[in-house]
């Protein structure tokens, strides 16, 4: 019993500084939590909103996809047009050039001819009289002139 004393004495000293801390005044923890709560709904909210936004965009996006395709097929088809019309340049301006062959120097007559803005890509015009003939813009890319006659 001698000993019990001093060991209840010591407890006693022990739990005493710690009666303060058992207390169940929560006020301020629980409105912190209310704060968290109502901001964490906000930003669920904000989220929502953008994610919304973001649909809107994407759908934007996908729109315009197609509009750009669509634009880029009427490319196609207006360039192979264009192209078109450049090879029938020459039949579209009434330029319908008539090669007459000489027996004596098998060379096409092409003097004095009105061959303005043709297209004369790839045309053989080798041997060729073009004697005086205009050719102000004409595209001969990659025409064969060779022994052609291109005087006046």
């Amino acid at each position: 019993m001698s000993q019990l004393k001093p060991m209840i004495i010591v407890i006693l000293m022990l739990t005493s500084s710690l009666a303060g801390c058992t207390g169940t005044d929560t006020t301020d923890l629980e409105q912190q939590i209310a704060d968290l709560q109502q901001s964490n709904d906000e930003m669920n909210e904000t989220i929502n909103q953008q994610n919304q936004a973001n649909t809107e965009l994407q759908t934007q996006i996908d729109e315009r996809n197609t509009e750009i395709a669509t634009l880029n097929s009427n490319v196609v088809i207006l360039h192979s047009s264009i192209l078109a019309l450049e090879s029938d340049l020459v039949v579209q301006q009434g330029l319908v050039l008539q090669w007459q062959q000489t027996a004596e120097d098998n060379r096409a007559n092409l003097s004095y001819a009105q061959l303005s803005n043709a297209n004369m890509r790839l045309a053989d015009l080798s041997n060729a009289n073009l004697y005086g003939a205009l050719l102000y813009g004409t595209y001969l890319i990659n025409a064969n002139l060779s022994n052609a006659n291109l005087s006046y």
